[in-house]
């Protein structure tokens, strides 16, 4: 069974023990507290995995200072394994800040509905029934889900508008309230749905400075910012240079991308392996993005001056390890520094300081082990700051607060990274 939900928080005081009573257990086991199922609701998260939330009352307090109402189970197993079901009773344990499912409904019936949910699942956004499903995992099959929408704004958000605070939830119930349906719909959001966002006055009105002051682009950058399945950071500048000085609506129809298409490796794949291709092959995936979202291009344009990518950027094949970045999201700065050509090393895999030109962190720190290394291998120490400073890159800000109400599902659960 999967660790769901592990929370760290001050457990001085451990009311809920008291509350909701035990089962019996042995010495030294944690206590098995219950509560019970009131609803189960499906979100898919900012990854496009469909995700359970479980409802509870009462809630698990997990502090006299902390507790959870909607639970997010990130393993499907957990489902079946502690025979969660509406109206249904939930067991937990709590240690050192953190809780554990577990079963306390054990008969066949109970067996039974979890299994129904688990076997029966559609997407909460499409509704289709085409889900590709894991033991732990499931995911909609749809390729005009409206999952892409929603990221495609909640990228365009933090990519192009710059503004990292904003919490994947927020866009997501827009989308669900018909309020945000595409990126064009962010010039017209008025003052009572930047209130539903979250935003007070005073970041209501930051917020429309930044929209208002949005007014140029390079085209890789949009081109990213505009979430498309299946194109990364570094497809995004190879498609703005064969684009060029065009409009940047124009679809790729180049000698490269006709090459390709003959192919003998392509010429080999048919049925599902070869859409599969498809959806992974950055020209073919921008235009069929343009075929049937050529218009969100075209107006952007007409507010925004697009630029045409620089022939030579700055980290132009350049090997960049990203260091300590603290309260920057990691896989977002990789990608802007991506869109300036670098390529973004592995922290998985042992560092081999020759073939680093750079290393990024947020700041200047001599005890840092990892930047005496590269001090001592020539390695030249560039902060987040500097880069901006010099206009290298724009860093996604946190300027930009936003309100959300305790009671809902918390961001940081589905927007699966760390800010």
């Amino acid at each position: 069974m999967s660790y769901v939900n592990n929370q760290n928080a001050d457990v001085a005081d451990n009311d809920s023990t008291e509350l909701m009573g035990s089962l019996g257990q042995p010495p030294n086991m944690p206590k098995i507290l219950k509560t019970k199922v009131t609803d189960i609701k499906m979100v898919v998260n900012s990854r496009g995995t469909i995700t359970p939330l479980i409802y509870v009352d009462p809630k698990i307090k997990i502090s006299s200072k902390f507790e959870l109402g909607p639970i997010g189970i990130r393993s499907w197993d957990d489902i079946t394994e502690c025979c969660i079901f509406k109206y249904g009773m939930l067991g937990y344990s709590i240690k050192n800040g953190t809780f554990d499912l577990a079963c306390v409904e054990t008969s066949d019936e109970a067996k039974r509905k979890a299994n129904n949910i688990v076997e029966n699942v559609q997407c909460p956004i499409c509704k289709s029934v085409h889900i590709a499903s894991s033991k732990t995992t499931k995911r909609c099959c749809n390729p005009n889900c409206g999952y892409w929408d929603i990221k495609s704004i909640w990228t365009f958000f933090r990519v192009c508008l710059g503004i990292g605070s904003i919490p994947y939830m927020v866009v997501y119930d827009l989308y669900e309230k018909g309020i945000l349906r595409s990126v064009l719909d962010i010039w017209n959001l008025k003052d009572e749905d930047l209130a539903t966002m979250g935003l007070d006055e005073e970041n209501s009105a930051k917020f429309k400075k930044r929209v208002t002051e949005f007014k140029e682009i390079h085209l890789e950058n949009l081109i990213y910012g505009l979430g498309i399945n299946g194109l990364r950071a570094a497809s995004a500048i190879d498609l703005a240079r064969r684009i060029g000085a065009k409009i940047p609506y124009y679809q790729i129809n180049d000698d490269a991308l006709t090459d390709h298409l003959v192919s003998e490796k392509r010429k080999e794949l048919s049925g599902a392996k070869l859409a599969l291709m498809d959806s992974k092959e950055p020209a073919i995936a921008w235009n069929y993005y343009l075929n049937n979202h050529s218009k969100i291009v075209e107006e952007i344009s007409k507010k925004v001056k697009i630029t045409p990518s620089d022939v030579r950027y700055t980290f132009a094949g350049k090997n960049v390890l990203i260091g300590n970045i603290n309260r920057y999201n990691r896989e977002l700065v990789s990608d802007l520094i991506r869109l300036r050509d670098a390529r973004i090393m592995s922290r998985t895999q042992e560092i081999y300081w020759p073939f680093i030109a750079c290393l990024i962190v947020e700041k200047i720190d001599h005890s840092d082990k990892q930047q005496q290394e590269a001090a001592t291998h020539g390695v030249q120490i560039l902060t987040l700051t500097h880069l901006e400073s010099i206009g290298v890159l724009k860093l996604p800000d946190r300027e930009i607060s936003f309100y959300l109400n305790k009671d809902e599902p918390s961001d940081g659960l589905f927007d699966d990274f760390d800010m």
